[in-house]
């Protein structure tokens, strides 16, 4: 159904290049990963909730394995690895947050952060948290088709000013695709014949180094104790699998980095 909508969504909009672009990923998915996610939807899970941890300010890295945080991230802190609740943003915020939190505000370049259920995934945000901040739609930039991780920092600075006394959920879109580093590659062509493009690795690393540079111009002015962590991981092409289907707990999509920032090991 949820794919269907999304299809639905791109030929409402006349967008066939990424109607195109989805029809290839589906079929791969059908033909190459369908049996991988009916195998590992069999194990149990259940991860931690964030909501048990202590933060003022929780930073999300959405797509971010724990493996190249480790390897690429030179914030300083001390570095854990934790089981996430879910494979995708939408199982992540649904298995964390059940209730409604009013001292949270919630910086998101996340479409799944809204005033609506996104793709009819049932989450509404707002119903949630105190307030959102539709980064993902004031910030979007045509020309990389995302949202650049700069307009997040400079929201999220804006709003810890005006809600001093609130926590705060700081989520960057990267280094989830689409990839707009070094190595730029828009979505379409992510799966050239139905392949993963040779250089997958190298443009998801380019993300996060990205994202990366924002998360440390941000956490130097915050003031509170501050994480940071991801919703889920990616997987490029491990299982044969490209992305983060839901309920799907493989390694690379469930092992996230958790930063204390500043404190020293």
């Amino acid at each position: 159904m949820r794919k269907f909508l999304a299809l639905r969504r791109l030929v409402s909009e006349g967008d066939y290049e990424g109607l195109w672009f989805r029809g290839k990923w589906f079929t791969r998915e059908l033909l190459f990963s369908e049996p991988r996610y009916q195998y590992y939807k069999r194990r149990k899970h259940d991860g931690f909730f964030v909501l048990d941890e202590e933060w003022k300010y929780l930073v999300i890295l959405d797509a971010c394995r724990f493996d190249y945080f480790k390897r690429y991230n030179t914030i300083k802190g001390k570095l854990s690895m934790k089981l996430s609740r879910g494979s995708s943003t939408p199982e992540w915020l649904t298995r964390n947050f059940i209730e409604y939190y009013d001292d949270i505000v919630y910086v998101s370049a996340n479409p799944y952060i809204s005033h609506t259920s996104h793709m009819g995934y049932g989450f509404v945000a707002i119903d949630h948290f105190h307030t959102i901040s539709k980064v993902w739609d004031f910030g979007w930039d045509e020309k990389t088709k995302s949202t650049p991780p700069r307009e997040v920092t400079d929201n999220a600075l804006k709003l810890a000013k005006k809600y001093p006394n609130k926590r705060m959920i700081i989520h960057y879109i990267q280094p989830h695709f689409p990839y707009i580093g070094n190595i730029k590659m828009p979505l379409v062509d992510m799966l050239p014949k139905f392949r993963i493009h040779p250089q997958i690795r190298e443009a998801y690393r380019d993300n996060l180094l990205l994202v990366l540079n924002e998360a440390e111009r941000l956490v130097k002015k915050l003031d509170g104790e501050t994480i940071i962590s991801s919703d889920h991981g990616e997987c490029l092409g491990e299982h044969h699998i490209l992305g983060h289907p839901s309920t799907v707990y493989v390694p690379e999509l469930i092992n996230v980095p958790w930063l204390k920032v500043g404190v020293i090991e």
